[in-house]
C-alpha cells in the first residue's frame, strides 16, 4: 500500500472516531481551514502588533533551533533581563 494511502486511512479513521475534536483541533484536516486559521491568527497579530507596537517580539523557530545562545541573549535584551 502506498504511503499516502495508509496516511489518508490513518487521517480518516481519526476522523470518524472523532479524535480531532478531543484534541480540539477539528480545523488541522482541511486545508481550507488551516488556511483559515493562519489567516486569523496573522490578522489578529497584524492588529496587537499596532496597537502594542513593539511590546511584541518576533522570534523564528529555526533561528532558535540552529542558533540558540545567540537567540535566547535576544530575548532576555528585549525582556531587559540580559
Amino acid at each position: 500500500m502506498e504511503l499516502n494511502k495508509k496516511v489518508d486511512q490513518l487521517l480518516q479513521e481519526l476522523k470518524s472516531r472523532k479524535f480531532n475534536k478531543v484534541i480540539f483541533m477539528d480545523w488541522s484536516y482541511d486545508p481550507d481551514d488551516i488556511l483559515k486559521y493562519f489567516n486569523f491568527y496573522f490578522e489578529h497579530m497584524r492588529f496587537w502588533k499596532k496597537k502594542c507596537e513593539d511590546f511584541i517580539y518576533d522570534i523564528n523557530y529555526e533561528d532558535i533551533v540552529n542558533n540558540s545562545e545567540h537567540e535566547i541573549r535576544k530575548l532576555l535584551n528585549y525582556c531587559e533581563l540580559g
